[in-house]
């Protein structure tokens, strides 16, 4: 009785991971927007970008030289019709141009807006691949991770401590 209790448990849990997944794949980037200054746009500061930045080096191997191959979702809704946009100056932070929002994209990705408190940060980083059509004609399902990430400010700037998963598919 208490082996089949656990069984349950467990299962719940699981479930419980697949939901918060799918809830935050729905509430995040939004599809692209033209800024033109009516709509409210808010745009990523310095220390955003730095904190994407040092995020994609990490963990999409993001270079001067090597984009991410999965394409970027810079933009996201906020609260009052507004919209949030991480339209940084890659080159600046030593990173190539990413790939912006490609259509059909079998790979994707994005990082949430930073959030702050005396000299951390934090943010979500989610990769999503598929579904992807096989040779063979079958389909890969979608797979899609998402971690917590936390930086320290410190003399240089933003670095990296760690980044901890949070969900997988």
């Amino acid at each position: 009785m208490m082996e089949r209790a656990r069984s349950k448990l467990t299962i719940l849990a699981g479930v419980g991971a697949v939901a918060a997944i799918l809830a935050s794949c729905a509430s995040l980037p939004s599809a692209s927007h033209t800024s033109n200054g009516l709509a409210g746009t808010e745009h990523a500061s310095a220390d955003d970008c730095a904190v994407i930045a040092e995020i994609g080096k990490s963990e999409l191997h993001w270079s001067a030289t090597n984009a991410p191959q999965a394409s970027f979702h810079p933009s996201f809704d906020i609260p009052r019709g507004r919209i949030y946009l991480e339209d940084c100056p890659w080159q600046k932070l030593g990173l190539a141009e990413p790939r912006i929002e490609v259509p059909n994209s079998p790979m994707e990705f994005f990082i949430t807006r930073p959030t702050y408190s005396a000299t951390s940060a934090s943010a979500y980083y989610q990769y999503r691949v598929g579904p992807v059509a096989m040779p063979n004609g079958k389909k890969i399902s979608r797979f899609v991770e998402q971690e917590l990430c936390t930086l320290e400010k410190g003399a240089n700037g933003w670095h990296l401590i760690r980044c901890k998963m949070t969900a997988i598919t």
